[in-house]
């Protein structure tokens, strides 16, 4: 992936909207948020150069009465369902709200047919919805529990309740087609690219789209999910077999033995594969081989493909940025557990409890600590981030409130700021960097200045013994290992100020140490110090002196 490729990678934007019974407060204009965080002339001067220069990141927040369960994108628009069964939509272009939906027991994930969002439940009803308006414009109810739906080719759709598969056809009334029953134990999911793939708790079965009848079935214990490459069938089950079914054998075989797996999705030339225990596996299906493997320090959740590449999503927040051929370029946190996610344009959307945000991705750097909505005490707070783009920032200039410092670093950067004279409450926190091609790019993240708000700790790097007339070199660190500015250094109930490396003379014996910082709990060090101290060399010295003049008078005067 070459530097020009590499502007599809990310950092969260989070902007913020809110939904509290049926009312959306935005925070979403792009002028609007700049100038709440910049109020003097210079920064201002600032924000016009970002704008400049930088596509207004799209990025919303809203707040349901639950966590949410599936997010779906299309061309015109995004739809979240919560647990408790509301269904929302929001426009993609300005993150108007536009309706919500109360329904029950949302038990597959929804699909968009036609002019329809379509949401099946528990109680068997398949559900279909404006999508102008939200209002049920029909209801069909099957025996069971509605476990998943496929869109179909011609205003068509496939649903799954027990043990049949039924087609629905939209026109020239919404209405079922045929039903299918299909094996003895109950279709957990439906997949359909030019077969249409049932699968069950052991069995997966390919059945005509066109009629219903089954063609063909291939016994898989425990099976989770399978997908149609190409003209082959590629399954994964839960005893870490990876299976292939392709069209010159009339048979699927476990081919390779892959623990964990969790997640399949297939491109024109690859298909990428993640497991629970922070794999990731690139396999080609010209050369039916595993042509690149990975490996993260946390366990994954899936994968979304991209038009060159594809992210792989982490189970606690991390996102991985890989090439078409397994190479990894980037990786940063949103923040949390992303429940679902799915592409809007050039935008990530992603849920993360009972918030939806979305990320650009073409920004050229963003924030990694703090992150959006930390609860932060007064005092100094450090900023840092990364150039998510792979290519060296020119300058960084950091920004808390209407406080601005140069940050250190090109393709990983920090900067310091004193918080301890802003309001408690909302302070926005910037990032205005600046490529070497002169590209700009702004990120912003919101965070609380609070009393209340747990001190943190602070972690140090030490000599415990040096030398009586050399100096301890003293390092403090976060507990992320991102070193500490503005400590101060308390001994012998004096106080130094450091700006960053701490130099402190000892002397001769052990002598206790404190650095203290506001916001960090304080940390004590005990230094020792060995040999002899100046006063006792002169000592030595005078000593020397007079022995020497005393032999002079006792043996060598005539």
């Amino acid at each position: 992936m070459n530097a020009n490729s590499l502007r599809e990678n990310f950092s969260n934007e989070p902007h913020t909207a809110q939904l509290a019974g049926g009312w959306l407060f935005e925070k979403s204009d792009f002028q609007a948020n700049l100038c709440a965080v910049r109020k003097c002339s210079t920064i201002l001067f600032l924000s016009f150069f970002a704008f400049l220069f930088v596509i207004p990141a799209f990025a919303f927040t809203f707040y349901g009465s639950d966590d949410v369960q599936y997010l779906l994108t299309t061309g015109n628009g995004i739809y979240a369902t919560a647990i408790n069964g509301v269904v929302y939509r929001v426009s993609a272009d300005s993150s108007k709200y536009i309706w919500s939906a109360q329904l029950a027991n949302i038990s597959a994930r929804p699909i968009v047919v036609g002019n329809y969002l379509v949401v099946g439940d528990r109680s068997g009803y398949v559900t279909f919805l404006s999508r102008d308006t939200g209002a049920v414009v029909r209801q069909l109810r099957f025996i069971g529990s509605i476990s998943s739906m496929a869109v179909g080719d011609d205003n068509s759709m496939f649903v799954s309740a027990n043990r049949s598969v039924s087609l629905i056809r939209l026109a020239p009334s919404i209405s079922v087609n045929w039903t299918s029953s299909v094996g003895i134990s109950n279709i957990k999911k439906l997949s359909y690219g030019d077969k249409l793939l049932a699968l069950s708790e052991d069995m997966l079965f390919i059945l005509s789209p066109a009629t219903g009848a089954i063609s063909s079935s291939y016994p898989v214990r425990h099976l989770r999910d399978a997908i149609q490459a190409g003209t082959d069938i590629y399954a994964y089950n839960e005893l870490d077999e990876f299976h292939i079914q392709n069209k010159s054998q009339n048979s699927l075989f476990p081919a390779i033995k892959l623990f964990g797996l969790n997640s399949l999705r297939a491109s024109s030339d690859y298909l990428y594969l993640t497991s629970t225990a922070g794999k990731v596996y690139v396999y080609s299906l010209q050369g039916r081989r595993i042509v690149a493997t990975n490996e993260e320090k946390q366990g994954l959740d899936g994968a979304i493909l991209l038009e060159k590449g594809f992210l792989v999503m982490g189970n606690r927040g991390t996102v991985y940025g890989y090439s078409s051929l397994g190479v990894k370029e980037f990786e940063f946190n949103l923040g949390g557990h992303m429940t679902d996610w799915a592409l809007f344009g050039n935008s990530l959307i992603y849920a993360i409890g009972n918030r939806v945000l979305s990320t650009r991705l073409d920004n050229l750097c963003g924030i990694d600590s703090p992150s959006d909505n930390d609860l932060v005490p007064s005092g100094y707070l450090d900023i840092s981030g990364s150039a998510y783009s792979g290519t060296a920032l020119r300058q960084v200039q950091a920004y808390a409130g209407n406080l601005m410092v140069i940050a250190d670093g090109q393709k990983r950067w920090r900067a310091t700021v004193d918080i301890s004279g802003l309001p408690d409450g909302e302070i926005d926190v910037s990032c205005l960097a600046v490529s070497s091609a002169s590209e700009g790019d702004l990120h912003t993240v919101l965070i609380y200045k609070s009393p209340e708000a747990p001190l943190k700790n602070m972690v140090a790097s030490y000599p415990p013994d040096v030398p009586s007339t050399g100096n301890a070199l003293i390092r403090a660190f976060d507990e992320a290992g991102r070193p500490l500015r503005n400590v101060t250094l308390i001994v012998d109930d004096k106080a130094y100020k450091f700006s960053e490396n701490i130099s402190v003379l000892v002397g001769v014996g052990s002598k206790t140490l404190l650095l203290t910082r506001p916001g960090y709990k304080d940390y004590p060090l005990l230094v020792r110090g060995y040999g002899i101290d100046n006063t006792g060399l002169m000592i030595i010295g005078f000593s020397l002196v007079l022995i020497g003049a005393g032999i002079y008078v006792a043996f060598l005067r005539k």
